[in-house]
């Protein structure tokens, strides 16, 4: 984005958020509009009833043409009070809704079209963590989520003086000129206390957002058992406490400026008040004036001294605004880092043969190499199991495999062709992985498995059946219909550990893609459990090149060929029995779960 500097940058915020506002509620921007006039019919004619009533009072007029004349002025000024009111109240109900979609559909369309490798990185998650900070909060008034009533008052009072003007100068060009002279003052002040507060902001930003994070934990229902059980509020408080004195020390700097700013404000409003009530006081006095033209003009000059203000502080607010909106540009902005391929997954076979050529990755915050050279070559068909102890790079080599994570050197081949050489689209549709992770989406079971609202129910049924999940699925109510994630809505269900893995291999087997990655699939669920699920696992895996991901050495026996990583090197390869000949260190951590296994099973004999 060619950003442009100072005033142009705020009036180039400004229209591109009124863009936004013409493509999601277009009756905001009209209702913006149409409070201007309103507001200033309704000022004028609410200081014109005084008047009138002086003013049959001093020329002897009829009591009921003077009544009659203060009723249409009362029926003009509530129409327009009631037509105000109902903007002001479309605005302020619906004027978030820009915001929304603008965090909804256009941030979320270029992180989705980010590649993962870019997503994760803390340059972005930063910039993401800043974005949802201003969008979800809606209690302190900030002035994006009331760019519109602000805007408003913006309008009103700049019009407001201008219509009003003429009169000022009717009453002494002198006190206009004094009372735009102490707004000068009041703008300029307000100027450096809306830059400040914009820069305050983004220094403040870490802190609020680690004060944030740990809030969302404590009331996040799935950390709560942890919290509890290994009595970690005491620290959590501690770390809120220095997070929250940290934020509180920025807003205390900015409050004392915003106070410099009411005291500025305060000081030119007595100023210019004094001086057009002396001067109009005089003008009475000397008889230069009638009392009814008195009770207006001062009303005038109170009005058109709040409007000066107004225009101060919303200019302020939208200094404020401007830089929020910078932030979402900016996001919006960020270049995507990979061009799309030409190869399509049509171009692979049903059982594909893939090759790690020389690759070497480092994660881009840290220049300590996961893997270095790394070279193997998984034949077609084969199921491969990966194993060794957490950190060994066994989850990182499945991701940059998968085009998550982009090699920091080196090539992998599927068939022969180019990981790089794919459009990412393409690309996907190459895996069906199962994680370790489980990712449950708000939706029902069906729309979980196939992830789209077009299922192909046979072949649905079939992914159940073959999952091991269709006797539960058959004993629900509302069978595959069935919504989960209970906080989602009334009759939303939560699933059990082992139900979950059973959906995510369903939704891989829905997919069916020539490539499984089973990641680490049954990490939670006990030894009897774990053994049911390989019998699918090793289903699933027919006709298909399959990797498997475990620190579990138990579950591999199924496989071809297992790989013993460490630190990114492979140590050990062969079958699980060519292993345990070797007795070396796949051998150890073997020999080292088994007791742990046969306690276990024991155990579950019992029960």
């Amino acid at each position: 984005m060619n950003n442009p500097k100072g005033r142009s940058r705020i009036i180039s915020n400004i229209i591109f958020y009124l863009r936004i506002w013409w493509k999601t509620f277009p009756w905001g921007i009209a209702f913006i509009l149409l409070s201007v006039p309103l507001t200033i019919f309704s000022i004028y004619y609410q200081i014109r009833i005084p008047q009138l009533l002086i003013q049959g009072i001093e020329q002897a007029e009829p009591a009921g043409t003077t009544l009659l004349a203060i009723g249409h002025t009362f029926v003009i000024v509530t129409i327009c009070k009631m037509l105000m009111t109902i903007c002001d109240v479309k605005i302020r109900t619906r004027g978030s809704r820009p915001l929304t979609w603008l965090y909804s559909i256009p941030i979320h369309d270029k992180l989705f079209s980010m590649p993962y490798h870019q997503l994760i990185s803390a340059t972005v998650q930063n910039k993401l963590a800043k974005l949802e900070g201003m969008v979800v909060r809606h209690g302190d008034g900030g002035p994006i989520h009331f760019f519109g009533i602000k805007l408003s008052s913006l309008f009103i009072a700049a019009v407001g003086m201008v219509v009003f003007a003429g009169q000022i100068i009717y009453i002494n060009p002198w006190l206009l000129l004094i009372m735009l002279l102490s707004s000068i003052l009041h703008l300029v002040y307000g100027i450096y206390a809306g830059k400040y507060t914009e820069r305050n902001m983004r220094e403040r930003s870490d802190s609020e957002k680690k004060e944030r994070y740990i809030v969302k934990s404590l009331e996040d229902r799935h950390f709560s058992k942890d919290i509890r059980l290994f009595a970690l509020l005491p620290h959590l408080k501690k770390l809120f406490s220095v997070y929250h004195n940290q934020h509180a020390g920025y807003l205390k700097k900015e409050s004392n400026v915003q106070l410099g700013s009411v005291f500025v404000s305060s000081t030119a409003v007595l100023i210019r008040d004094i001086l057009a009530y002396v001067y109009l006081a005089y003008r009475l006095l000397a008889g230069e004036l009638m009392i009814s033209d008195f009770v207006y003009l001062a009303a005038l000059v109170t009005h058109f001294s709040a409007w000066m203000n107004h225009i101060v502080e919303n200019a302020n607010e939208l200094i404020i605004f401007s830089a929020q909106m910078e932030q979402f540009r900016d996001f919006m902005d960020m270049e995507i880092e990979e061009e799309p391929g030409h190869v399509t997954a049509k171009d692979v076979s049903s059982q594909p043969e893939i090759v790690f050529s020389n690759v070497s990755y480092h994660y881009p915050e840290s220049e300590k190499l996961i893997f270095d050279n790394f070279n193997l070559r998984i034949a077609p068909g084969e199921k491969l199991a990966l194993v060794g102890v957490n950190g060994a790079g066994k989850t990182t080599l499945m991701h940059l495999l998968m085009g998550l994570l982009k090699p920091s050197q080196g090539d992998i081949l599927i068939d022969g062709k180019n990981s790089k050489d794919f459009s990412k689209k393409e690309y996907y549709q190459l895996f069906s992985p199962v994680f370790q992770d489980i990712t449950i989406f708000p939706e029902s079971i069906a729309k979980n498995i196939t992830g789209s609202p077009r299922v192909d129910k046979d072949r649905l049924d079939q992914a159940i059946k073959t999952a091991g999940f269709a006797d539960y699925v058959e004993s629900l109510p509302e069978k595959e219909q069935t919504k989960l994630v209970r906080d989602s809505a009334a009759s939303a269900i939560d699933l059990s550990g082992g139900l979950n893995q059973r959906m995510l291999l369903a939704r891989a087997l829905y997919k069916d893609a020539p490539i499984n990655i089973l990641d680490e699939p049954t990490a939670a669920l006990d030894p009897l459990a774990e053994s049911r699920m390989y019998e699918e696992y090793d289903t699933m895996s027919r006709n298909k090149t399959t990797i498997f991901i475990s620190h579990r050495l138990a579950s591999t026996r199924f496989c071809d060929r297992i790989i013993f990583l460490e630190e990114g090197k492979v140590l050990e390869e062969g079958s699980h029995q060519e292993l345990m000949e070797k007795r070396g260190d796949y051998f150890s951590m073997y020999e080292a779960q088994s007791a742990y296994y046969q306690e276990e099973t024991y155990n579950e004999s019992k029960v």
